[in-house]
């Protein structure tokens, strides 16, 4: 099927059913229908295409392309000239631009085809990740963070869909990296550390009704876990975290206690000796080798 007749067959399924089925947004939907691009940014387009694909197994390729088109005009070159002591400076930097751009759109190949790999089977993952063998793949990656907050509980869900696509990438660059797999139907004991007897209970972070992202950083040893499921996550309440989410609609069982938390924004955490509290970037960083993760 060419790409103007899945359009066109996407437009006669209409805003509300498309809606429905992939969780994005009527207005979002409505401006991917009629090409109207410019409203995202590369994470959140290439998140709801994806989605888009894979729901209704089709190809807009040519939406991508469309997309990669429709970014800022290189600039003229500044020509070198006994005047300019300047030109040879800026024709450096507009090729360190270059560089760069050729880079992200590169990494944002390989995020769509591992995020379609990794996506498929309805399954809650578990990766566990050592720190030292993807920090240059990190730094590359920074220049794609996005700093808007989605709108709505369902965008949320699928830009959250994008960062698992980048969890993949760190995967992909770690040799030494492993992944254990849980089927997404299992109880909350599937994903539960054995612990011993201790005066402090296991912190549960229990999803809202939209999967969630759960990263989880072992305080001593730096050792990271990712989670991404509708399931409760358990952690072994004798330890120190540090925890991060994709966004903030979760319930937090610490200390006998629960918080619940409901905003869009992903949220930052530390438990120690049966208290949990939030922290800001800043602090979490200090905490966690200057890294958010």
């Amino acid at each position: 099927m060419s790409t103007v007749s899945v359009i066109e067959t996407l437009k006669q399924i209409g805003v509300p059913d498309l809606s429905m089925r992939t969780h994005i947004s009527p207005d979002n939907m409505h401006r991917l229908l009629e090409g109207d691009f410019d409203a995202f940014s590369a994470i959140q387009f290439n998140g709801f295409v994806t989605i888009i694909e894979r729901e209704f197994d089709v190809d807009l390729t040519e939406w991508r392309q469309q997309f990669a088109a429709s970014g800022p005009a290189p600039q003229e070159p500044l020509a070198a000239s006994d005047e300019d002591p300047f030109a040879n400076a800026a024709k450096s930097r507009r090729r360190q631009r270059l560089t760069v751009a050729v880079l992200v759109a590169a990494l944002l190949v390989v995020i769509v085809v591992t995020y379609l790999v990794l996506g498929a089977g309805g399954k809650t993952e578990k990766f566990e990740v050592n720190n030292t063998a993807i920090d240059q793949a990190r730094a590359t990656m920074a220049a794609m963070n996005t700093t808007e907050a989605p709108s709505t509980r369902d965008e949320a869900d699928a830009i959250q869909e994008a960062h698992q696509a980048e969890a993949g990438v760190l995967l992909a660059a770690d040799p030494n990296a492993t992944v254990t797999e849980a089927n997404g139907t299992d109880d909350a004991a599937a994903v539960a550390v054995p612990v011993e007897s201790s005066a402090f209970e296991d912190v549960i972070l229990r999803p809202a009704s939209t999967s969630i992202w759960v990263g989880v950083i072992d305080a001593k040893t730096h050792k990271r876990s990712v989670y991404t499921t509708e399931e409760p996550v358990r952690l072994d309440g004798t330890k120190a975290w540090l925890i991060v989410t994709g966004h903030g609609y979760f319930s937090l069982d610490c200390g006998g206690e629960e918080q619940k938390f409901e905003q869009s924004e992903r949220v930052l955490l530390t438990y120690e000796g049966g208290v949990c509290r939030t922290l800001d970037e800043t602090e979490f960083r200090a905490r966690n080798k200057g890294r958010v993760w």
